[in-house]
């Protein structure tokens, strides 16, 4: 019997994801407040995001098994899928960061399935997927999509050595950083700061210790509380510099610098903890609130500004005021002062939950089957209020006793697209924060709002315009190529030449000029199982043969894996490896075949002297081949 591969859809993105609000502004907007929002738009606008999730369908391979995903492309804007067809890249990486296949999938209304054949020989280890638009090169690989995947080697037997932590990594050395509620500390001023201690893994781990100045006065003990985060309160008072000191249960104590306290400058206290409002309390120093007369208060997410409010030191040395949360959507949500000049002066990061989850439903039509039957069910979605929810989705149908939660509390769509994908650094387990089983949970996730920056922009990139030239374009239904021109003679760019190009399968010729670094675009069809190009450089005297191409290929290698080893196999995972390996002995009787994939294998760099094509138009510069897919070769 042949299986089909179709997805069946079950994980929501529309309906999962909230309304935008839009808030109004007064009439009388201040001249700071129309500059920002003026500048604001044009960067949202210029600069759109977009972000990228893939489901899986297992946590966990082994060698010679298929990765089967789906892939969903949203507007970061409200998360909504994007309306144009664009190509996703999909790359599985070693280690050491090297690209071992790319896969090209075409979307449809903003998403598309894939999979990935996985070696017999690969070696055992943790590899990484990442996955990205063209657009998106424009911008840092915090962007990316990235999530590790183990695999196993059903014939390596583990020892020690396999294990992810051995005993004497878990009682390393710790690092602990302190993150002032807003950005500084302040003389006189009391403040919140949040902590966080990982381990030599960068896993968040237990601490407890106190705060003491450098005579060694004690002022506050603390204690972490989740994946090592927490908090306390301090007045940090003038010429004094104050030190932390952790107390491991086994081992010597170890100290650490708090960040130095200010002079000048503001603090802002911000309390999530009120269902319908956002309490903001903003303090200031003698010296800065004498010199900064009016502030203003924004709050963005989603790449829109939702509220602002003017505040001024008029009569006191603080002001309070309160943001309601029905303008919030869900998901995380910036809060910025910026003094009367429009500088930024303390930030603060804080997630909203509006609790309109889906509700879904699965009814089958028998309680227990026989093997290989055919499943019958109905599924039903309906949104926080009942009602009927149209919508994408994808569902993962798996024996139970095959998989293993390697982490708890794993990265979801949900996670991935309101939480993660906007907060610098590594989020563990952030399943967490929305269990209703954990009662701190709310607490623990404020934690990790204080412990993780915005990574979205910095605002003094957006109110200075200091942004880098786009120079990678929207790919719609062509793969957008950036080669370069260089002269043999001096190995060096070769700027302002003309290029000339021809595509084989479309007989599409054309020509362009370099620019100044030699750069020039040309594009791919990926329809075509193969695609030649040939490529020819033409200077002031008509000189030809002293060139040649480099083609941009691979993003820079920042993504690694945390560790070459796998995760060590307990019992339990043993057994689901154990039943993995039955089912692929039965699996492989069977054809499978996936859609809407194209397979691109790269050459980063090709010299017009020694890269042949088999034609009889003679030499090609640039080859692309579609139909060969030899990813562990």
């Amino acid at each position: 019997m042949k299986i089909n591969r179709k997805t069946i859809y079950i994980l929501p993105i529309q309906a999962l994801l909230l309304a935008v609000s839009f808030c109004s502004f007064s009439q009388d907007k201040s001249q700071l407040q129309q500059d920002i929002l003026i500048k604001f738009d044009k960067f949202s606008k210029e600069f759109p995001q977009e972000k990228i999730y893939l489901h899986f369908d297992k946590p966990f391979y082994i060698q010679g098994e298929t990765i089967w995903y789906k892939a969903y492309l949203v507007d970061a804007l409200d998360n909504k899928f994007k309306d144009s067809d664009e190509i996703i890249y999909v790359e599985l990486l070693d280690h050491e960061g090297e690209i071992i296949t790319r896969q090209l999938l075409q979307t449809k209304k903003g998403h598309a399935n894939g999979d990935l054949s996985l070696s017999q020989s690969l070696p055992q280890g943790n590899y990484r997927i990442n996955a990205y638009t063209n657009w998106m090169k424009n911008f840092d690989q915090d962007f990316f999509f990235s999530k590790e995947i183990p695999v196993y080697d059903l014939k390596k037997k583990e020892d020690d050595s396999e294990k992810i932590l051995s005993e004497k990594s878990q009682d390393a050395d710790y690092d602990l950083q302190f993150f002032p509620e807003g950005g500084d500390l302040i003389y006189g001023l009391t403040s919140k700061v949040a902590f966080k201690a990982i381990d030599i893994s960068g896993k968040g781990t237990h601490v407890l210790g106190e705060i003491a100045d450098r005579s060694g006065n004690v002022l506050l003990h603390f204690e972490s509380s989740h994946l090592g985060m927490g908090a306390f309160t301090m007045t940090p008072e003038k010429g004094k510099e104050y030190f932390a000191t952790l107390k491991p249960e086994n081992g010597k104590n170890i100290q650490y610098a708090l960040p130095k306290a200010k002079e000048e400058g503001f603090v802002m206290t911000v309390d999530n903890f009120h269902s319908d409002n956002i309490k903001i309390d903003v303090a200031g120093s003698e010296k800065s609130i004498n010199n900064s007369g009016e502030v203003l208060l924004v709050v963005q997410s989603g790449s829109t500004i939702r509220y602002s409010r003017l505040g001024d030191f008029q009569t006191s040395s603080s002001f309070t005021t309160y943001i309601p949360k029905k303008d919030l959507p869900t998901g995380v949500a910036q809060i910025t002062l910026f003094n009367a000049e429009g500088s930024p002066q303390s930030e603060r990061l804080v997630f909203i939950n509006q609790h309109r989850n889906l509700n879904i439903e699965i009814k089958t039509d028998k309680n227990t089957y026989q093997p290989r039957e055919m499943v019958h069910f109905d599924l039903s979605v309906t949104d926080h209020r009942g009602n009927p929810i149209q919508g994408n989705f994808s569902l993962t149908v798996i024996d139970v006793s095959q998989v293993v939660d390697i982490e708890k509390y794993n990265d979801n769509i949900f996670t991935n697209l309101l939480l993660t994908s906007d907060l610098k650094g590594n989020i563990e387990q952030p399943g967490y924060y929305f269990d209703k089983a954990n009662q701190d949970k709310e607490q623990a996730l404020d934690y990790l709002m204080l412990t993780h920056g915005w990574r979205r922009f910095l605002w003094k990139q957006v109110l200075f315009e200091e942004w880098s030239p786009i120079s990678y374009a929207f790919e719609k239904n062509k793969i957008i190529r950036r080669g370069q021109a260089i002269d043999l003679s001096t190995n060096s760019p070769a700027g302002s030449v003309l290029i000339a190009y021809l595509g084989l399968n479309e007989i599409d010729a054309g020509s362009k000029f370099a620019d100044e670094n030699g750069f020039f675009d040309f594009y791919v069809d990926p329809v075509f199982n193969k695609e030649v190009v040939f490529l020819a450089v033409a200077d002031a005297n008509d000189t030809q043969d002293n060139y040649k191409f480099k083609v941009d290929g691979n993003p820079k290698k920042e993504y690694l894996t945390s560790e070459k080893k796998t995760y060590n196999q307990n019992p339990i995972m043993k057994n689901a490896i154990k039943k993995r390996i039955e089912r692929a002995t039965i699996e492989a009787s069977f054809d499978y075949s996936s859609e809407e994939i194209y397979f691109l294998n790269e050459i980063i760099e090709y010299d017009h002297q020694l890269t042949y094509a088999n034609t009889d138009l003679g030499i090609a510069d640039h080859i692309i081949r579609l139909d060969r897919y030899n990813p562990f070769n």
